[in-house]
């Protein structure tokens, strides 16, 4: 009887580890890497992969924004959802392969880089997990994007990825506090636009 119990536990111990090792082991769906080295968008994938793994209906191209005034041609996923959507443009054009930047923007996405960053995160949680403060780059043509980590943990774990913000929650805001390290002004503000540049790849 014990021998049969003892069997049975060990059993369901088996079967309760492969469990979590198959949780642990599977991956994320929404994560992109830097650089692409890894991930459902990596250096290596092409239209043709997306199509196959969304669906040639979530998976079109469009004219986007690239600058002041200036548009491209993107692989744009999940058009019509906003928190689904993601943007590629492609170092191959004409066989449309190699990314070479991937872009979300708005105010929520399931797509997100390491440490679960993501649109809509204020500037005070990125600092507590960069582990200090960083400044903001403001009233330039890039924008209110982050122009150094500071030296911070995310110098590392966002190498070749732009994250910026959106405008100042006060017009009463100067620019020195717009652009101090950890300026008052900065603390609600809020991601809306997050790029990731990855290496040339192409054979």
């Amino acid at each position: 009887m014990k021998t049969a119990r003892s069997a049975c536990i060990f059993a369901g111990l088996l079967f309760l580890g492969t469990i979590l090792a198959f949780s642990q082991a599977a991956p994320d769906p929404w994560l992109v890497v830097p650089n692409g080295d890894g991930g459902p968008i990596n250096y290596r994938v092409t239209r043709a992969d997306l199509v196959l793994r969304y669906g040639a209906a979530n998976v079109v191209n469009q004219e986007v924004g690239v600058g002041e005034g200036d548009t491209d041609t993107a692989t744009v996923l999940f058009p019509k959802d906003p928190e689904r959507r993601i943007e590629i443009l492609w170092q191959d054009r004409q066989k449309e392969a190699y990314p070479s930047t991937v872009t979300i923007s708005g105010k929520a996405s399931r797509w997100h880089a390491v440490h679960g960053i993501s649109l809509g995160m204020r500037y005070s949680e990125l600092a507590r997990i960069n582990g200090k403060p960083f400044p903001i780059s403001w009233g330039t043509d890039q924008g209110n994007v982050v122009f150094s980590w500071n030296s911070g943990l995310l110098d590392k774990d966002l190498k070749d990825v732009s994250v910026w913000f959106d405008d100042l929650p006060s017009s009463n805001a100067t620019k020195k506090e717009a652009s101090s390290v950890g300026g008052s002004a900065n603390q609600k503000r809020r991601v809306n636009q997050i790029t990731w540049g990855f290496l040339d790849q192409t054979p």
